[in-house]
């Protein structure tokens, strides 16, 4: 007669019954979902598992609405994917979720692992390893050189010189061979 409370603000995900039907004390009525501890299960794989702590930053993105979060939750115990791979169940938890999260789809997260500031960055696609260690292919007194450095964190976007190359340095973007060394630079970097 008084009708439903729940005993948290929520969102009602399932209703387990029909309209005017009667049923017995203590039987589950609807499911509803916290609307205020919002969290995104993610499956992490083991090669990036060691990058990733609690308490780390992250960005979520659901529908195009972005939203700030922390890692809340690593599991330890691997559990196999869709794909039967061994992934690590990993929680990250909103900071401050908002009436426009829609519970229950996928959402795009980026956890932040590392960063540095006022770092010197060289584009992804300049940067060559051998057995000596890492390298740019740049432009010095108008010819083309190779340059050892010391590289720090490495994105898909860009890498972190930590020595050897200095800003100002004119680093080349082009696909550039050891034959090529010491001849007028005329690329486009």
């Amino acid at each position: 007669k008084k009708g439903v409370v729940s005993e948290f603000d929520g969102v009602v995900t399932s209703c387990l019954v029909k309209q005017d039907a009667y049923v017995a004390e203590g039987t589950p009525v609807f499911s509803v979902e916290t609307s205020e501890k919002l969290k995104v299960e993610l499956m992490i794989s083991k090669y990036d598992i060691a990058k990733i702590e609690e308490g780390q930053d992250a960005s979520i993105n659901i529908a195009g609405n972005i939203y700030e979060g922390h890692v809340s939750k690593i599991y330890h115990l691997a559990t196999n994917d869709s794909s039967d791979k061994n992934k690590i169940k990993t929680e990250v938890e909103f900071d401050a979720p908002d009436e426009n999260v829609i519970i229950g789809v996928e959402a795009d997260v980026t956890i932040n692992t590392m960063s540095s500031e006022g770092a010197v960055l060289i584009p992804f696609e300049s940067y060559y390893s051998d057995n000596t260690g890492t390298y740019v292919y740049v432009v010095e007194n108008g010819l083309l050189a190779k340059k050892y450095f010391e590289a720090g964190i490495v994105t898909d976007e860009y890498v972190e010189v930590i020595s050897g190359i200095k800003e100002g340095d004119e680093v080349i973007i082009d696909a550039v061979s050891d034959t090529s060394l010491g001849s007028k630079a005329d690329y486009n970097g």
